[in-house]
């Protein structure tokens, strides 16, 4: 059944689904779960969208810290594979919206913020 749909399609189906849906889906065949390690960078990004731990799959991983302090994001793993299955499907506590963050040595201005 893979063979048949393009890599696209299935993950765009892929994208609506929750991390539990994702494991019960890795389990069905082993074609299933050669699918999801060859994509599940793409796969759980999309998963982090589903569960609300990032607004759309355009924020990378590097820039979590600007969502979630280093409490919550502490033994949360490497890439969005870990990071979405450590998470649990549970709401994470964000971080106050401020006006700056520090990614990968650079300042970016949050678009979000608000003069007090």
């Amino acid at each position: 059944m893979l063979e048949k749909l393009p890599a696209e399609v299935i993950l765009l189906i892929l994208s609506t689904l929750s991390i539990p849906s994702l494991h019960s889906l890795k389990l069905t065949s082993k074609a299933w779960n050669d699918f999801l390690q060859t994509n599940e960078g793409t796969v759980y990004h999309a998963a982090a969208v589903v569960h609300g731990y990032i607004d759309s799959t355009s924020e990378a991983f590097d820039r979590l810290p600007c969502f979630y302090s280093s409490r919550v994001l502490a033994g949360m793993g490497e890439n969005w594979k870990t990071f979405s299955e450590n998470a649990g499907g549970e709401e994470l506590e964000r971080i106050d919206p401020i006006s700056t963050c520090e990614v990968s040595g650079y300042w970016k201005v949050r678009s979000s913020y608000q003069s007090r």
